[in-house]
Formats: structure tokens, C-alpha cells, sequence
């Protein structure tokens, strides 16, 4: 066993995020003013931007979790200046836990453009089936973060509060009590199953739905090139206006394209790091300090 991190990393783990997490909670709370600001409900006609705006919601509780850790986290765990106790840290967790979906929402949006490019389904179409969607989004995540709570499976970790043995430190540090509550044969598994395999499935999901995105817009393209190809002065007008009205639809496509591009971009950038450390750190042990980076 190993003797517990020296206070400077426990304090960089907590108020690292402060920075990070306003900054982004901040990002958050400009995309839901741009959504249902004075003069801008408009916008909520499209699905997208509707989903847009439930990702947003999410993102932003989760940040300002995050960023205020040390009013959050229990006094005498190892965070410099904590204000909380045991109830403040479970709470932490059980946010932490909840806004999961923010992922679920990427991974929505990501189906959607999918349905809409590769498979042209309307909006109003998809629009029918999407009351269903919030809903189970929603009870899925407020089930697992009420089962973490009622199984006590929220306790102080490294600089902030989520899942983890009780006590805390027990499972890797000499000096601490043997542990009483998830030992570490249990906890990998626990923490595979409340979070990580939540990530992982994200990350596939969005990863194949892009790729089958520009599969589709690269056929378009093709088509388009044959068409001007075969594109001569006998033309008459519908002719020309069928190739008019695919050239607007591909332009369409690579802008959906792009957008849910970056979208899956900006998901794996925040979530490939956690990810990496959490399934090292669970089939090899292997934990390394500079994972509260990207935490």
C-alpha cells in the first residue's frame, strides 16, 4: 500500500476545477440564454437546438459541482480549505452521478443528425418520439444517482466526493482503517457500471453514427460530381433544377456534418482522458497524479 497524496495535489484536484468548471458553466449558460433569451424561443422549434439546450442544462449543473468542490467536500479528507461535511459531499456525488446525461444528450444528437442526413427523417417526425426520450434520459440517471445514495456508494475520493471505498484512502494507503464499505475488488466494478459504462457507450455511439454521417455525405458528393458531369445544354429546366435542389441538400449535409463533427470532438476530448485513467486504473491498478487534469 501506498502513503496518501501530499496536500498540494489534493489541493490542485479541487480547485483546478474552479477555473474550469465556471469557465465552462459560463459556455453553458450562454447556449440556454441563446436559446430562451427575449426574442430567441424561437429556436426551440428544431430538435436540435431543443436537445441542444437539454445537454446545456445538464453540462451546467455538472460544472458548477465541479467548480465549487471545496465548499462541497467534508472537512479532515484531505482538501485544503473544505467547508462540507458528509451530506455536501453525497450531494456532490449525487449530481455528478445525475448530469451523466449530458453524455446521453451528445449521443442523442448525434442520432438525430444521423436519422436526419442518412435516413431523412423529418423533424416533426422525430419531434413525436422525443417527449420519450427526455423522460428516459431523465428517470435513468435520477435512478442511479438515488441508488448510489441509498447504498451509501458516494464518499470523499481524490479531492472531491463521488464513488469511492469508505474510508476513504482505504484501499491504497497504509495508514488509513481497513475498509468497511466497497472494497476495492467491488468498487472497479461499481464504478465501471454507475459511470464509465455510460462513457464508454457514449463514445461508440457517437463515434459510429459520425462516421455513417460523412459515408453518406461522401455518397451525395458523389453524386453531384456525375450529375455535373453529365450536365450538357440539353438540359431542360427540371433537370437543372434537380441538380440545383442536391447541390443545396449536400450543402445542408456538410453542415450538419460539420456541426455534429464538432460536437463529437469536443465529447471525446473531455471524456478519453477519465476514461483511459478510470479502465487503467481498474484492470491494471496503474493511477497516475497527472489524471486530475483531465478529470
Amino acid at each position: 500500500m501506498s502513503s496518501p497524496p501530499p496536500p498540494w495535489q489534493f489541493a490542485c484536484a479541487a480547485y483546478i476545477p474552479l477555473l474550469t468548471g465556471n469557465l465552462s458553466a459560463l459556455g453553458s449558460g450562454i447556449i440556454i440564454y441563446s436559446m430562451i433569451g427575449p426574442g430567441r424561443r424561437e429556436k426551440l422549434r428544431k430538435p436540435r437546438n431543443r436537445l441542444l439546450l437539454a445537454m446545456s442544462v445538464y453540462d451546467m449543473l455538472y460544472s458548477l459541482v465541479k467548480a465549487w468542490t471545496f465548499l462541497l467536500a467534508p472537512k479532515g479528507y484531505g482538501v485544503p480549505g473544505a467547508q462540507g461535511n458528509m451530506a455536501t459531499c453525497r450531494l456532490q456525488a449525487f449530481f455528478i452521478e445525475f448530469t451523466h446525461a449530458t453524455g446521453a444528450y451528445n449521443s442523442l444528437l448525434s442520432i438525430y443528425y444521423w436519422l436526419s442526413i442518412c435516413k431523412g427523417v423529418k423533424p416533426g417526425t422525430f419531434s413525436k418520439y422525443e417527449p420519450y426520450a427526455h423522460g428516459m434520459i431523465f428517470i435513468t440517471f435520477l435512478s442511479f444517482a438515488v441508488c448510489g445514495l441509498v447504498i451509501e456508494l458516494y464518499n470523499p475520493v481524490f479531492g472531491f466526493c463521488f464513488i469511492g471505498s469508505y474510508p476513504p484512502a482505504c484501499e491504497t494507503s497504509s495508514e488509513a482503517p481497513p475498509c468497511d464499505r466497497f472494497p476495492p475488488e467491488s468498487l472497479g466494478l461499481l464504478y465501471e457500471i454507475f459511470a464509465q459504462m455510460w462513457v464508454q457507450a457514449y463514445i461508440v455511439i457517437v463515434i459510429i453514427t459520425n462516421t455513417l454521417i460523412w459515408m453518406k455525405v461522401r455518397e451525395q458528393d458523389r453524386v453531384i460530381k456525375r450529375y455535373s458531369f453529365a450536365a450538357t445544354t440539353q438540359w431542360d429546366s427540371r433537370q437543372s433544377f434537380s441538380l440545383r435542389r442536391r447541390q443545396s441538400d449536400l450543402g445542408r449535409s456538410k453542415s450538419v456534418a460539420l456541426q455534429s463533427t464538432l460536437y463529437v470532438a469536443a465529447f471525446i476530448a473531455c471524456w478519453i482522458g477519465p476514461t483511459l485513467f478510470h479502465l487503467i486504473g481498474w484492470i491494471w491498478g496503474i493511477q497516475f497524479f497527472w489524471a486530475v487534469f483531465v478529470i
